[in-house]
């Protein structure tokens, strides 16, 4: 995307990740002067500029970050805020370490706390299967702290890695 900014001449991606990440890249360019159509789509138009300006830009906060973190706090058994973070983009994990046991608040559109302590949550966190996938689906870069975490549950987990075939090295 950012070569095919300044290429001559159209280029035209096929088979594009749909990650948040690369839509807001192709914000990003955009911003600076690039040409750019179908982001968020699996092909992207892009109209070589030749010269793209700076620009003032917000990148989006890193939702594999702030999962990790909360996987941490989750297997350290402790508790932990984060800011800036957009909830919606790691809903999947939320949704399973609500489901485990955690205690997940939000106080502000882009504030989370999540708290896996004792005497919040109870001595014994429940086990969940995982499958991951492409974005909207649990991210494969997860995946590994997410193992981690089941390790330290009640009962066993399923967890189905589906984006990259030897990411479960770690595991055996």
């Amino acid at each position: 995307m950012m070569a095919a900014s300044l290429a001559k001449g159209n280029t035209v991606l096929s088979n594009v990740a749909q990650e948040l990440e690369v839509i807001d890249l192709a914000h990003f360019l955009t911003r600076c002067g690039a040409s750019i159509r179908g982001a968020g789509t699996h092909e992207l138009y892009i109209s070589g500029r030749g010269q793209l300006y700076g620009s003032c830009y917000s990148i989006m906060p890193d939702r594999i970050e702030a999962g990790s973190f909360m996987l941490a706090a989750a297997i350290t058994r402790s508790c932990i805020s984060l800011s800036p973070i957009i909830p919606s983009t790691i809903s999947c994990l939320i949704e399973r370490l609500s489901s485990a046991g955690c205690k997940i608040v939000s106080y502000t559109d882009d504030t989370l706390e999540v708290s896996a302590i004792p005497e919040k949550c109870g001595d014994d966190l429940q086990r969940f299967d995982i499958k991951t996938g492409p974005f909207p689906g649990f991210p494969t870069d997860l995946q590994p702290q997410t193992m981690a975490f089941l390790a330290t549950c009640n009962g066993p987990s399923m967890v189905e890695e589906s984006v990259f075939e030897n990411r479960l090295g770690h595991g055996m």
